[in-house]
């Protein structure tokens, strides 16, 4: 009975619970990783830590959204390949199959020293101009991460094509694996006065033991499907998915200014200081949300099979009970931490003795704060229902939110201070979750062929 309440209702299947193992182990890490950051890095360092990250999220110029429906993609063409019983549309989706991975493999081949060279030459004007420390201290260590971090994007490309071909469950353990490694790396670099080139060391110590496993493990599921046997179809990437991809893409870009103007846009206008405090309260909250992402990556490939077999009605109710468990559960952690913040802020035993208080926003801050991360995880989990069928519905609400977030976080930043910097924040993450609600209650499905 109790194994039936954990898969009915939690959700949690092997797949899920390895990957939501794998979230909560980076939540505990983090809050082990801001712990010694705050006790290894000054003030100047932690500000320069989270801008790297701010730089680092660039990279949705180049990525364009691809992984995060490149595993969607794939599984419902895969999908389409095993439905089908007429042998000569098997060798056709198999041929449509090796046009995508082959087109993946192309892009990469062009985006990867393009990504590095924008992302070095921002990442130099943006930190240049207004930061403290010596360049010596801040240059190599973010052309380290930005080398690195273009790697780890090519590794969850290939996470997306496996998870795509059904190895959902052995991606979710090579995602724990690589999580283990990353984080041991990452704090015995802190401790070892690595300073700003931890990130980089640990990202590429697990790179280096994870990729190989991938390559030489499951490259031979795969290496059937990157053979068309001469059937042309043409760059499906190109002719098919290309007008979807080409919204995703504006949508993603878009999100860059959504979600990571924050802390360029602090640093400039409300000081190091805050966009310190900030940053590690943004760290803590956003691991929470993507904790409850972990229910949604390993549902995709199911979710996207039921379309291909337009099984709609069976997958808006599957999908529907998922989003209330995932709200209530986000809800009740964001609840919880802010309330932990504010027993340690008011010297409650035990609690008084953690100090965070110089390391985190102020309870009343906090608490502002993941009420829109709150609104803005809303969005994101309704995002996953509404492009399933390889549309961009949230465009137009990703472009209004662009606009919006950068320009009234500076202006009410920069003339209300801290409070009218938040309620912005808020502000447009809400509007963008009540518009996204009100598509998804008019989304409807057309009926495969």
């Amino acid at each position: 009975m109790v194994k039936s309440f954990i898969r009915n209702k939690l959700l949690l299947n092997t797949e899920s619970t390895l990957s939501v193992t794998s979230k909560i182990l980076t939540i505990l890490g983090g809050l082990l990783s801001i712990t010694i950051l705050v006790q290894t890095l000054n003030q100047n360092e932690l500000a320069y830590y989270y801008t790297f990250g701010s730089i680092i999220s660039m990279q949705v110029f180049f990525e364009l959204g691809m992984i995060s429906y490149l595993s969607q993609i794939i599984s419902k063409e895969y999908g389409l390949w095993g439905f089908t019983k007429s042998s000569e549309k098997k060798l056709l989706q198999r041929a449509r199959l090796a046009s995508i991975l082959k087109g993946v493999f192309r892009i990469w081949i062009f985006l990867y020293p393009v990504a590095f060279l924008f992302l070095s030459i921002a990442g130099y004007l943006l930190i240049n101009e207004q930061g403290s420390l010596s360049i010596d201290l801040w240059l190599f260590p973010l052309l380290a991460l930005i080398f690195t971090n273009l790697f780890l994007m090519v590794l969850n490309s290939c996470y997306a094509i496996l998870e795509g071909f059904g190895f959902v469950k052995e991606i979710s353990l090579c995602k724990l694996i690589y999580q283990s490694i990353y984080l041991f790396i990452f704090i015995f670099s802190l401790r070892s006065g690595l300073h700003l080139f931890s990130p980089a060391v640990a990202i590429f110590s697990g790179i280096i033991i994870i990729f190989p496993y991938l390559l030489f493990k499951h490259i031979k599921h795969i290496r059937p499907f990157l053979y068309s046997n001469n059937i042309k179809v043409g760059f499906v990437l190109r002719k098919e998915l290309f007008p979807f991809f080409s919204r995703i893409s504006v949508s993603w870009m878009a999100g860059f200014f959504i979600f990571s103007s924050i802390i360029p846009i602090s640093f400039r206008v409300l000081g190091e200081v805050f966009t310190a405090k900030l940053g590690v309260s943004l760290s803590l909250l956003n691991s929470i949300s993507s904790l409850m992402f972990s229910w949604y990556n390993v549902r995709i490939p199911y979710f996207s099979n039921l379309t291909s077999v337009n099984e709609h009605a069976r997958l808006k109710n599957e999908f529907f009970f998922l989003f209330k468990t995932t709200s209530v559960i986000l809800g009740l952690i964001l609840t919880i931490c802010t309330f932990l913040v504010f027993l340690c802020s008011i010297d409650y035993p035990p609690f008084n003795k953690i100090r965070i208080d110089s390391s985190v926003l102020a309870y009343e801050w906090l608490s502002f704060l993941s009420l829109g991360i709150f609104f803005s995880t809303l969005t994101a989990f309704l995002s996953y229902y509404l492009r399933l069928d390889n549309k961009e519905p949230l465009l137009y609400v990703s472009l209004v939110a662009s606009l919006c977030m950068p320009i009234f976080l500076y202006f009410s930043g920069s003339f209300l201070g801290v409070g009218g910097f938040l309620f912005a924040f808020n502000i447009v993450h809400f509007s963008s979750f009540v518009w996204a609600a009100i598509l998804y209650r008019k989304k409807t499905f057309i009926a495969s062929v």
